[in-house]
């Protein structure tokens, strides 16, 4: 069971300041959405960090087209974007930014996307270094364990 983070109580005193009453705002400390109001809303909360706004794969699908995201900063006080879900769903299936700014990161199977911008040269290098390796993670791996950024696990 959660608690409720900083950044869902900033939502639910935002709520509370447009009208809302305390006891029209369900919290949801077991799944998403977060919060459940009486006029039937529900509203999913995500922290902007950068411009990016990640959800678990859990989440990502538990959650309806009908459910509203919050994204929050910290450093405010209002949200700075409520999208519906079904236009961040479909930002991702195209490959766009949703409202043209904001990134969204699905964690799937405990990975999680990453995108790095190159110039055409240094990605052709780094697929024919890559072409040695099982996939592109492992090469990158490998390329980390060689400058002294990661540490090879032991093997037995």
């Amino acid at each position: 069971m959660k608690n409720i983070t900083l950044t869902e109580r900033m939502v639910k005193n935002w709520l509370i300041r447009k009208g809302y009453r305390k006891e029209d705002i369900i919290f949801n400390r077991r799944s998403s959405p977060d919060f459940y109001l009486a006029d039937g809303r529900k509203i999913e909360v995500k922290r902007l960090v950068g411009n990016t706004i990640y959800f678990t794969a859990k989440q990502w699908e538990s959650l309806s087209d009908d459910v509203e995201v919050f994204i929050m900063h910290e450093s405010s006080r209002n949200p700075i974007a409520i999208v519906p879900f079904s236009e961040i769903r479909k930002a991702v299936e195209t490959g766009n930014k949703v409202r043209g700014k904001f990134n969204v990161t699905v964690s799937r199977n405990g990975k999680v996307s990453l995108e790095i911008w190159v110039t055409p040269d240094l990605k052709q290098k780094f697929k024919e270094y890559a072409s040695h390796y099982k996939n592109d993670e492992e090469a990158l791996k490998s390329l980390l364990v060689k400058v002294g950024f990661m540490r090879e696990a032991p093997t037995f």
